[in-house]
This record gives structure tokens, sequence and C-alpha cells, in this order.
């Protein structure tokens, strides 16, 4: 399982607040069951902001990954 910040690495300016969990079936359907029954959900707004700075997320990346090198 593996869980992401929308927040940092997504949206990269702290515009929005959001995450997701990506993994085996098996595994989500336990945090799906949860967040169903607690509400989390993202509005509309702050997905079409993280779908906007998905266009940028590969040079944010290739940014990343040169520092590390560094």
């Amino acid at each position: 399982m593996v869980i992401h910040s929308a927040t940092k690495y997504l949206d990269s300016q702290g515009r929005v607040l959001g995450g997701l969990i990506a993994g085996k079936k098996h595994l989500t359907e336990k945090v799906k069951g949860f967040a169903r029954h607690s509400g989390p959900a993202l509005a509309p707004f702050n997905a079409w902001v993280i779908s906007k700075s998905l266009e940028t997320l590969a040079v944010r990346m290739d940014r990343h990954c040169e520092n590390v090198l560094s």
C-alpha cells in the first residue's frame, strides 16, 4: 500500500489539502470502508487545482531527483 500527499507532491504549493491511497484491492477495501463512513472527500475545486498542478509534476520530480543526487 502506498500513501501519497497530494498537498505536498501533487499540488506542491500547499493550496489544497488532499491525499491518495493506492495498493492491492484487499488492502484498499479496508480503507475504502473507513473513508465511506468517516466522510473524507476531495472538493471539486481542490481536485481541479491538483489536476492543473500535475502538468508540472514531471519537471518537479526531476528536480527532486537531481537534488537528492547532488
